[in-house]
């Protein structure tokens, strides 16, 4: 489970990278850039180390990528534009672990002790608190449908990207494959699926989607933009990707990604130093209290 807060604190980082390279290319275009240029370390880092999973696994961990990084990101972003950060967070946040949960009882038999599922809520509820907007939004009635629908989605998407790693592991399990390896192809497949959704975009004449609104920032610091693209790749598809995949070694995908819905509690110091933007109280006591809780379900 230290590993899956290790994910979060990196692509709470990445995600300012991001958020400036998104600016600069489009979110489509920006993403794609990351993830080829991580793709290709990570295949080279695995090829060199000798450490790529055996390949009965690579059809599931292929599967993670394409459900995760290009299914569950397309509609993520969708239900963002539609409802808005704050509340695409929340919801994304509060159904994947449980989808998780669920799939992976029913598809591998596990199941979790009482206390991990109590810390579990309890880090659901904290990051609830700490990034539900302040202000009710006027939303109409089409883009709630759409957005929630969308946000269902990306829950089970990312649900099933985390239950198929897990079951790529399981069928590793006698050779304990690399979370290197793990990790590009995992990446590469994402590369994949989100060059072909771009390709296809373009070629019907649509255009690659804008990111939302809230997402372009009015930077405190400032940079070139390949800078950013480092510091975005760096901190997502790279170091947040290896340790995502070590803490799915052993830990159920639920848990795993209740873990990781503390991202936004992380991203609040990296608005306050990139972007300027102001500490609130009940977004820093409830953070504080989301990591709390998590520092608990890893020391249980």
């Amino acid at each position: 489970m230290f590993y899956a807060l290790i994910t979060a604190w990196c692509w709470s980082m990445g995600g300012f990278g991001s958020s400036r390279t998104s600016k600069a290319w489009g979110a489509v275009r920006a993403n794609l850039a990351r993830l080829v240029i991580a793709a290709v370390v990570l295949a080279v880092a695995a090829t060199w180390a000798g450490r790529f999973p055996g390949r009965a696994g690579w059809g599931w961990f292929g599967l993670a990528g394409l459900a995760h990084l290009t299914a569950g990101d397309m509609a993520l972003y969708g239900a963002y534009r539609r409802l808005g950060p704050r509340l695409g967070v929340l919801l994304v946040c509060s159904l994947s672990p449980v989808v998780a949960l669920v799939l992976e009882w029913l598809s591998m038999g596990t199941t979790i002790r009482w206390n991990h599922g109590l810390w579990g809520v309890l880090i659901l509820i904290a990051v609830g608190i700490a990034v539900a907007p302040r202000e009710h939004p006027h939303l109409p009635l089409r883009a709630v449908v759409v957005g929630v629908s969308l946000g269902l989605f990306a829950s089970v998407a990312q649900a099933v990207g985390a239950v198929a790693n897990r079951y790529g592991y399981q069928v590793l399990a006698d050779t304990g494959p690399s979370p290197v390896g793990v990790a590009a192809i995992r990446v590469a497949t994402g590369a994949v699926g989100v060059g072909l959704w771009l390709g296809l975009l373009t070629v019907t004449g649509r255009g690659a989607p804008a990111r939302p609104p809230d997402f372009h920032p009015h930077p405190r610091v400032r940079g070139p933009v390949w800078v950013w693209l480092a510091a975005s790749t760096l901190g997502g598809p790279l170091l947040g990707m290896v340790a995502l995949m070590k803490a799915f070694e052993t830990a159920p995908s639920g848990l795993v990604l209740a873990v990781l819905a503390t991202l936004p509690v992380f991203m609040v110091p990296w608005a306050w130093a990139l972007d300027g933007e102001p500490l609130r109280p009940r977004s820093l006591l409830a953070g504080a209290a989301a990591v709390a809780f998590t520092i608990l379900l890893i020391r249980t």
